[in-house]
C-alpha cells in the first residue's frame, strides 16, 4: 500500500485505508472494496455507503421525495494504470453490486460526487446523469424500489 499513488492529493491510499475506511466500517458506515491488478499489486478502491436523497419525483404528485441509494463515495486507482480497463469496470460493479442489494434491502440508484468535470462523460457512458443543475452530482437510476424486492 505505501507505494500506491493515486491522483487524489489529499490523502494517501494507506492513510485512507487504514484510517477512514476502517473506521468508517467499523461503525457500519460503507464497505472499501479494493482490487489487485493481474500481478496481485493493489490497483484501487471503492468504498460504497447507503444514504437517502430526493433525487426522484412522483410521477402523479411531481414532488420530490426521499429514497434509498448506494453512494459511490470514494474511488481511485493507480496513477499510471489510466485506459488499462480497470477503472472502467469498477463503476459497473457498483451499479451491479446496488442493483442485487435493491432485491433484498431497497435501492433506487447510486448517487455520485465528483470533482472533475473530466469524468462527467465517463460516468454518462456507465449510466449516469448529473443531478439538476449541478455539474458535481450525478446519480444511475434502477427504477422503482419495490420491483425487484423479493419477498421476506
Amino acid at each position: 500500500m505505501k507505494d500506491f499513488k493515486c491522483n487524489k492529493s489529499d490523502m494517501s491510499m494507506e492513510s485512507y485505508l487504514r484510517g477512514t475506511a476502517l473506521a468508517d466500517q467499523r461503525k457500519r458506515r460503507s464497505t472499501t472494496y479494493v482490487w489487485h491488478d493481474e500481478n496481485g499489486v493493489l490497483a484501487g478502491y471503492v468504498t460504497i455507503a447507503i444514504s437517502r436523497g430526493h433525487v426522484k419525483t412522483d410521477p402523479d404528485t411531481g414532488e420530490s421525495y426521499d429514497d434509498p441509494l448506494s453512494l459511490l463515495d470514494m474511488i481511485a486507482r493507480r496513477e499510471g494504470s489510466r485506459y488499462k480497463g480497470a477503472g472502467a469496470h469498477v463503476p459497473d460493479w457498483v451499479v451491479g453490486f446496488a442493483r442485487e442489494m435493491s432485491e433484498y434491502v431497497g435501492c433506487s440508484g447510486v448517487m455520485l460526487y465528483t470533482n472533475n468535470d473530466g469524468v462527467v462523460e465517463f460516468y454518462r457512458g456507465r449510466g449516469f446523469e448529473l443531478l439538476g443543475d449541478s455539474s458535481r452530482v450525478m446519480f444511475c437510476d434502477l427504477g422503482p424500489v419495490h420491483e425487484g424486492r423479493r419477498a421476506a
